[in-house]
């Protein structure tokens, strides 16, 4: 009586180089001698229909070696570039969360804001030079309260709020040169984020 096994191998071209494409096991790859194409890639997985070559090979795996599924390697300047980028977006999302404190209050340091406040502080500096007649300056903190202020203040303001600015960045530019420089692995580089504070040295 003849084995089903030998029948099914009869069927099958000669192949070679069979390794698992994933740890699961649930398909593997080899290089499949075509009778008309020669030497092609073929993957063997379960399911396929009977009289097709992928079924006759998966029915007899368990007598075959099979070299054990290897992951690629990961292309970390590619994930370092995509943490970067994110990282980028975190620094502007910061500038929307985070404040200036000033005058028992704080004041929004959103590009915009940062931008309206250069415009006042031009203003402020002329003021203070005697270019222009001194005035009061109406400026609404990010608790909708308009505090008024002297052009004195306004300077005072600006630099503030600049610090701050300065300060983000400087998360920023320590996650980005040293975090996400120094990370070396996969888990490493997606732990990186703009941290809280940065300790001076």
């Amino acid at each position: 009586m003849t084995d089903n096994n030998e029948i099914l191998e009869e069927a099958i071209p000669e192949f070679r180089n069979a390794h698992w494409n994933n740890s699961e096991h649930c398909s593997f790859d080899i290089e499949l001698n075509h009778p008309e194409f020669g030497w092609i890639p073929y993957t063997v997985a379960d399911g396929d229909s009977p009289d097709t070559y992928c079924y006759k090979i998966w029915a007899i795996k368990d007598t075959l070696t099979i070299q054990e599924y290897v992951p690629p390697e990961v292309d970390l300047s590619v994930l370092k570039e995509q943490k970067h980028n994110e990282l980028r977006t975190q620094r502007d999302q910061l500038r929307q969360t985070e404040f200036a404190e000033f005058d028992n209050d704080t004041f929004q340091i959103r590009q915009e804001d940062q931008d309206n406040m250069n415009t006042f502080y031009t203003h402020a500096v002329a003021m203070l030079s005697g270019v222009v007649q001194r005035e009061i300056f109406g400026l609404m903190s990010a608790t909708n309260t308009l505090h008024y202020f002297d052009p004195e203040e306004i300077v005072e303001l600006a630099q503030v709020m600049k610090l701050k600015v300065q300060e983000i960045y400087q998360r920023y530019w320590y996650a980005r040169d040293v975090l996400l420089e120094n990370a070396s692995t996969e888990s490493e580089i997606q732990s990186v984020q703009i941290p809280l504070t940065v300790q001076q040295n």
